[in-house]
Order: structure tokens, then sequence, then C-alpha cells
């Protein structure tokens, strides 16, 4: 985990997280809420889930996918 929010990635400058599909590493920003550190992480992992599984979901679809398992997660 480190800071994100002056690191340029994929275009974006500030990102809560991203999968380094080349170093096989997940990144957290640390200077974001838990909550959003955390659904980040769920999020990541999906990314990298479908690296490995050459799987080409949608964004959006990624994003709920992440939001709702690190809620049902946090909440079990």
């Amino acid at each position: 985990m480190r800071n994100l929010d002056k690191e340029k990635i994929d275009g974006a400058v500030g990102v809560f997280g991203y999968f380094d599909a080349e170093n096989l590493e997940i990144h957290i920003n640390t200077t974001a809420p838990k909550s959003v550190q955390w659904e980040t992480f769920i999020h990541e992992i999906i990314e990298a889930t479908c690296f490995f599984t050459e799987t080409q979901l949608p964004h959006p679809t990624i994003q709920a996918f992440g939001l709702l398992i690190s809620q049902a997660i946090e909440d079990a």
C-alpha cells in the first residue's frame, strides 16, 4: 500500500488502486478512507481474476461486483 494521489496510472492521476499485471501486485492508495481501501482491494482482486482467467468484464460490472462483495463481507 502507498500514496497514489499523484501517481499516473493508465492516464489517470490519483487513483484508489490498481492491479499491476507485470509484477503481479495490487496497490492500494493509503490516503483513501479505510472503507474505500477495502472496496478497492476487492475490486482489484476481481481485476486480477479477470487477467488470470482471460475474462473481459465491462468495468462497470467489476465496480458493481467489488462494491457488493465488499459490503457482503463487511456485513457478515
